[in-house]
């Protein structure tokens, strides 16, 4: 199963992001409500589609939560050791080649 974002809007008029990896959620970062953040995360979309840049449509409040989204995604992978991007899959596959 692939990675994917999700978004949740709670009474108080805040999106809470979630990254769904391995069967389990992760709570990523909480921000206020934008229309344009809901429609675009609301279904759940890959991690790959969650960072494209080029899928916002120049809508800034997807492009400032896409900014958001990658460092809060390391920190995860880093607490919970699970590998979702890619360039964390390679590198710990060069690790285990050549160190």
């Amino acid at each position: 199963m692939k990675s994917m974002i999700l978004s949740r809007v709670d009474v108080s008029g805040f999106h809470t992001l979630y990254l769904v990896a391995e069967n389990k959620e992760y709570y990523l970062f909480r921000q206020a409500y934008r229309r344009g953040v809901a429609d675009y995360y609301r279904k759940g979309v890959t991690v790959d589609a969650a960072i494209n840049y080029s899928k916002a449509k120049y809508d800034n409040s997807v492009i400032h939560t896409m900014s958001k989204l990658l460092s809060h995604i390391r920190y995860v992978e880093k607490e919970s050791g699970i590998v979702v991007l890619d360039r964390t899959r390679k590198m710990k596959n060069f690790r285990k080649r050549y160190l």
